[in-house]
């Protein structure tokens, strides 16, 4: 499935709906969001287009990231028109990271039986402590985690069982996409069906209001994952990459 510009330019827009910073700018064709906490989407610059050359924004965003006393970091689409992006950075001393995968696919039922899930506006308790009982950096759950909770557009879904909230995951909805993060199973509960019953409820609720359209950010690397998306029908769309300069630091 291709986009045009404008449905990427909202992608990117819901993407910070969902995982907003503190600060937001906007210089040339980019988001430029600034975050004191670990989460790499909210606290690096992205280009709003893929069909035309914005280089020569870098050093302005840049400059905006250093009076800001913040690191200056981007998100670059590997996509063949931002490849003077990447030629860029390189020449300025930046760096690569690893790949992560935008998917996406059509809001439509998911046929799925399983544990009923529960959606929300608000993370409780028993969310956030399965939410951050999956992970083993602490720090860098509980920002990912104040950071979840700071999205307008939210909803927050969970599956209990025996009194215990055992899978969590959160959709957000706003410009005409739905999108998906936070999916966190107990390992005890695993390979049950759990996350694909999450992903099925929030697309129940997108279609409930009239959203037509669903995206997710997966680590190239989280085989299992990406397994699990493409078996529930989402497709590849492109590969992105965090730029930083390794002599740079927080």
């Amino acid at each position: 499935m291709a986009l045009n510009a404008d449905q990427i330019a909202a992608m990117e827009r819901a993407t910070l709906d969902a995982m907003p910073s503190t600060e937001l700018d906007e210089i040339g064709g980019w988001l430029v969001p600034i975050d004191e906490g670990t989460v790499s989407r909210s606290r690096s610059a992205v280009p709003l287009r893929h069909d035309v050359d914005l280089a020569a924004d870098i050093d302005r965003i840049i400059t905006r990231y250093c009076r800001a006393g913040a690191m200056p970091r981007f998100r670059i689409p590997e996509t063949e028109p931002l490849t003077r992006l990447q030629t860029r950075l390189c020449a300025l001393g930046y760096r690569s990271g690893p790949a992560s995968l935008v998917m996406t696919r059509p809001c439509t039922l998911l046929p799925i039986e399983s544990s009923p899930v529960t959606l929300s506006n608000t993370a409780d308790d028993g969310w956030c402590a399965a939410f951050l009982g999956t992970g083993s950096d602490k720090v860098d759950g509980r920002s990912r985690l104040t950071i979840l909770r700071r999205a307008k557009h939210a909803r927050f879904a969970s599956v209990a069982q025996s009194g215990a909230t055992v899978a969590v995951g959160a959709g957000s909805f706003s410009r005409e996409w739905v999108s998906i993060h936070g999916l966190r199973t107990d390992p005890a509960h695993r390979n049950r069906g759990l996350a694909s019953a999450i992903v099925a409820a929030i697309l129940a609720d997108g279609i409930k209001r009239a959203f037509s359209r669903v995206f997710l950010q997966v680590e190239v690397a989280n085989t299992d994952a990406v397994r699990l998306y493409r078996r529930l029908g989402f497709a590849d769309l492109w590969t992105y990459r965090y730029w930083s300069h390794p002599a740079a630091s927080d």
